[in-house]
């Protein structure tokens, strides 16, 4: 029988497993209504549903000064296992624009979406006009 306690990662490593011994935050650094509310609330729904956790999960919108609130709510919570951030590309170029202490390398990545090309949002767009 298989050992369910650790969970195993690309390339074999095994992963220790990890259960929250408090509520999980899932920090978003825009608006309600925008795209990575509805993917926060899209996760917190299949956890709550799926009983993933026995914690509950709390969505926080922390989009002030341009996402810059979430990052450095973040960086307060260095070391927190029950925060999650989602963001976009502001957590690379806030930081040199505005001139705040954040860096991305300080946050320990969960998973990573990589942008499309133009060329596929293209093509995707022209099979959406020929339906």
């Amino acid at each position: 029988m298989r050992d369910r306690s650790t969970r195993h990662r690309a390339g074999g490593r095994p992963a220790v497993a990890w259960e929250p011994n408090k509520p999980v935050e899932i920090v978003v650094a825009a608006g309600a209504g925008g795209a990575s509310d509805q993917m926060a609330r899209m996760m917190q729904s299949a956890i709550q549903k799926n009983n993933l956790m026995k914690q509950p999960v709390v969505v926080s919108l922390k989009g002030g000064a341009s996402g810059a609130e979430a990052l450095m709510y973040m960086k307060s919570s260095e070391g927190d296992p029950n925060k999650v951030l989602i963001a976009y590309s502001l957590i690379y170029m806030l930081p040199l624009s505005a001139k705040i202490p954040f860096n991305w390398r300080d946050l320990t990545p969960v998973v990573g979406h990589r942008a499309r090309s133009v060329r596929a949002v293209g093509e995707h767009a022209a099979a959406l006009q020929d339906r």
